[in-house]
């Protein structure tokens, strides 16, 4: 029996624990730039990514209730999650 080597996508996975991509390049190019007034805290967007990692609505760093990449929805500090999880 011949074994499929390619690598398959991670469906609970986040984009910074991905391999490098244009989607991984645009949206942490676009968190970079955010103006630190708007922008999460370091420790309250990793928490949030935390919560993020852990839902059944999480499918190829995509939120599945709202469609956002969630770590954008994370960094940007008014955002709340759609589900109230953070």
């Amino acid at each position: 029996m011949e074994q499929n080597t390619s690598q398959r996508e991670c469906r609970k996975c986040l984009l910074i624990d991905a391999e490098a991509g244009k989607e991984k390049e645009i949206v942490y190019r676009y968190i970079c730039e955010l103006p630190k007034a708007e922008k999460t805290p370091e420790n309250i967007f990793q928490e949030r990514l935390e919560s993020c990692r852990m839902c059944e609505w999480l499918s190829l760093a995509t939120c599945q209730a709202c469609g956002c990449f969630v770590e954008v929805r994370a960094a940007v500090k008014k955002h709340k999650c759609p589900y109230h999880k953070w």
